[in-house]
C-alpha cells in the first residue's frame, strides 16, 4: 500500500503529526495574536508550498503552508512556540536546526505577531535506477531513504525505473526498496553533499529460502509452535518442531525475531541475523531461553474488592529498561503479556480510575523504588507477587522557576524517570506560561519528581539531585494536593568530542546508581571526523554513558567498551563547571 501522506508531506513532516497525537482544538487565539514569517532557500529566494508547523510547548499545534512569496502566518493563542518547515525530504526547525531539542522558542503575547523567518539549509539530491534481474524497470517499487537506519523519506520508482530524493541534508545514508513482500537493502552507505547529486542504482536480487528452527537454550530440545517475523516481511511465518520456512527472501543478510506462540514460557529472541545464499535453502537454529511468569492480584485497600485494569511493569533497580508487563482483568488478576527473563525485579503499578499509581510493596504501595517488594522470576515457573493494595490518588502542584527566580514554561515534570532518549514516562506534565504544574494520579506516599527542562538547565530531581534515590520526596495525601515549588539549578557540563564523528551521534547519560536517563546529546557531524558534544548535568553525581553511532554501523556502546550499563565505566561530574571527556570508537 502506498503511503499517500508520506508521499505528500515527507516522512519527517508525518512524524510531526504522529508526535502531536490526535489533533485537538487549540485554545482560543486572541485577536491579532500570530506567528508569521518568510522561508527562503540558501540563495535567498522564496520557498513556496513548504509545510509549516507552529507548535506550542503545551502540545497544541497549528499547520499551514508558505505562499508563492515564501510567506506564512498562523493564528495562535498566547504562549511559547517552536516552528518547523517541511520541504521535500527536509524538515528543519527555526533557526536552521534539524532536531526539535535544538529549536529556538518564541514567546507570543496577547495581540502580538511574532516573526520567525528562516532559511533552508543547503541540501543535495540522491537518485538512481532500480531494475529487475533481467534489466526491466521495477516500476512502482517503494524506495526508502534511511539515516542511521531510521527512515527519513520515501519515493517511488517510475515507469523507466528512476527515483529521486530532493532536499536531502548532507550526510551518510542507506537506501532500501520494497518489492512483493520483502524489503531489499542496497549494500553500503552513501554520502550526500550539498548542491550535488549522489547516484544509487540497484537490481532486485534473486530469491532464496530460509528455514528457522527453535531449540531450548539449555537442553537443545526442539521448541514447537513458534513464529518468525522477518524485519523486511509484513507478516510472521509460524512453524513447529521441524522449523518455519521463509520463502522468496532476497539473498544477503536477513534480520528476524523468533517468538514462541504456544503456552511455553520461552523468551523471544530478537534481532537474529542470517545470510541465506541465492537459489539455495539455508537452515539456521535459534536457541530460546526459558523464562518465567508473574501473577498479580489488585484490590481496593479499604474494601478489599478486586480492581480491573491495574497495569504493572517489571523494573530492575539500577537499569533503565522496562521489562515485561501486564494488566489485571475483570476478576482483578493478571499475568505478564510475555514471559520475563529469570532475575529479581520491582513492580510499578499504573492504577485505573481514581486510584493512585505506586511501586508495589510487600504490604502496600510506596513512592520509592527502594522500598518496593523484590519479585524473583525462575525458569518455567509462575511467581505470585504480593497483592496490589490500591489507595485513592492525590496530586502535587507548584511553580518552577529558573536560577533568577522567574517562572519557566515548558518544563516536563514527572513522577518516574525518563526511560529512553526523547521520551518521558506517561504521566508527565509541562509547566504553563506561568511556570505552574499539576501532576496527579499519585498514590498517597512520598514521591520524588523529575524536572526535565529545556536546553538551559539539566534534568534534575526534586531537591536539585541527579540521583533519584537522593531526591527530596514530597508527601502526597489521598484526595489532597501537596505544594512543591522548585527552583532549577544550573549544575555542570560534560563536554568533549566523539571520534570518529562523521555520522549522526547520540549520547545518553544515565545515573550510575539508578540507571535513569539524566541528560543527552544529539547531533550531526561537521566537516571533520570529530563531533563536539556538551551535556548539561546536575553536579555531584556519577554517570554512565551510552552512545549510538549512526551512518550504517548502528553501534550501541557503553563507555568504555562495555556492552551494557552494569559493566560501563563511571564518570564523576563536578558540582559546577566543566568535565572534559573525549570518546573514541574503533
Amino acid at each position: 500500500m502506498r503511503r499517500s501522506l508520506r508521499a505528500r508531506f515527507g516522512l519527517a513532516v508525518l512524524s510531526g503529526f504522529l508526535a502531536a497525537g490526535a489533533l485537538t482544538a487549540p485554545a482560543a487565539a486572541a485577536e491579532g495574536t500570530a506567528v508569521a514569517g518568510t522561508l527562503t532557500d540558501p540563495s535567498g529566494r522564496p520557498v513556496a508550498s513548504a509545510f509549516v508547523t507552529v507548535e506550542n510547548l503545551d502540545g497544541n499545534v497549528q499547520y499551514t503552508y508558505t505562499d508563492d512569496a515564501g510567506a506564512y502566518s498562523a493564528d495562535v493563542a498566547p504562549g511559547t512556540y517552536r516552528v518547523s518547515f517541511g520541504w521535500k525530504s527536509l524538515t528543519q526547525w527555526a533557526y536552521r536546526q534539524v532536531t526539535a531539542d535544538r529549536a529556538a522558542t518564541f514567546p507570543v503575547g496577547e495581540g502580538e505577531t511574532v516573526r520567525v523567518d528562516d532559511q533552508l539549509l543547503a541540501t543535495g539530491t540522491l537518485s538512481g535506477h532500480i531494475t529487475r534481474p533481467d534489466g526491466t524497470a521495477l516500476y512502482g517499487s517503494e524506495v526508502t531513504l534511511r539515516r542511521g537506519g531510521e527512515p527519513v523519506a520515501y519515493a517511488y520508482v517510475d515507469e523507466s525505473g528512476f527515483y529521486s530524493f530532493d532536499g536531502v541534508l548532507p550526510g551518510e545514508y542507506q537506501v532500501a526498496f520494497g518489492w512483493s513482500t520483502a524489503v531489499h537493502h542496497v549494500p553500503g552507505t552513501f554520502t550526500v553533499a550539498a548542491d550535488a547529486t549522489t547516484t544509487v542504482d540497484a537490481t532486485l536480487p534473486a530469491p532464496t529460502t530460509l528455514v528457522v528452527k527453535a531449540v531450548d537454550s539449555v537442553t537443545g530440545a526442539p521448541v514447537g509452535d513458534f513464529c518468525v517475523q522477518a524485519w523486511d516481511l509484513p507478516d510472521p511465518v509460524c512453524g513447529d518442531a521441524s522449523g518455519a520456512t521463509l520463502s522468496d527472501l532476497p539473498a544477503g543478510p536477513v534480520r528476524f525475531d523468533v517468538e514462541a506462540s504456544g503456552s511455553g514460557l520461552y523468551l523471544a529472541s530478537r534481532g537474529v541475523t542470517a545470510e541465506p545464499a541465492a537459489h539455495r535453502t539455508t537452515t539456521v537454529t535459534v536457541p530460546l531461553v526459558l523464562g518465567g511468569q508473574v501473577a498479580v492480584t489488585a484490590v481496593d485497600r479499604v474494601t478489599g474488592s478486586t480492581v480491573a485494569d491495574a497495569c504493572f511493569t517489571l523494573k530492575t533497580v539500577g537499569r533503565p529498561e522496562d521489562f515485561s508487563g501486564g494488566c489485571t482483568g475483570p476478576d482483578g488478576t493478571g499475568t505478564l503479556y510475555t514471559p520475563a527473563a529469570p532475575g529479581t525485579y520491582t513492580v510499578f503499578v499504573r492504577a485505573p480510575g481514581t486510584y493512585g499509581h505506586q511501586w508495589l510493596g510487600a504490604s502496600g504501595g510506596t513512592g520509592d523504588q527502594r522500598a518496593a517488594a523484590r519479585i524473583t522470576v525462575k525458569p518455567g515457573t509462575t511467581t505470585k507477587a504480593p497483592a496490589v493494595r490500591l489507595d485513592q490518588a492525590g496530586s502535587i502542584t507548584g511553580v518552577v522557576t529558573g536560577t533568577a527566580g522567574t517562572p519557566v514554561s515548558g518544563v516536563t515534570v514527572d513522577y518516574r524517570a525518563n526511560a529512553s532518549f526523547g521520551s518521558g514516562e506517561a504521566g508527565g506534565v509541562r509547566t504553563d506560561s506561568s511556570g505552574r504544574y499539576v501532576i496527579g494520579k499519585l498514590g498517597p506516599y512520598a514521591w520524588p519528581l523529575l524536572f526535565s527542562p529545556t536546553a538551559d538547565h539539566p534534568f534534575q530531581w526534586s531537591g536539585n539531585a541527579g540521583n533519584r534515590f537522593q531526591a527530596t520526596r514530597i508527601p502526597v495525601t489521598a484526595g489532597g494536593s501537596s505544594t512543591y515549588d522548585f527552583r532549577l539549578a544550573k549544575g555542570a557540563t560534560l563536554r568533549g568530542s566523539v571520534t570518529p564523528g562523521a555520522r549522526e551521534v547520540r549520547l545518553l547519560a544515565h545515573n550510575a546508581t539508578t540507571g535513569d536517563l539524566v541528560g543527552f546529546f544529539h547531533g550531526y557531524h561537521g566537516e571533520t571526523d570529530v563531533t563536539a558534544y556538551g551535556i548539561p548535568l546536575i553536579g555531584g553525581q556519577q554517570v554512565k554513558l551510552q552512545w549510538d553511532l549512526y551512518g550504517g554501523s548502528d553501534a550501541k556502546l557503553w563507555y568504555a567498551d562495555a556492552t551494557d550499563i552494569s559493566t560501563a565505566t563511571k564518570v564523576g561530574i563536578p558540582a559546577t563547571g566543566v568535565k572534559t571527556l573525549n570518546l573514541t570508537h574503533g
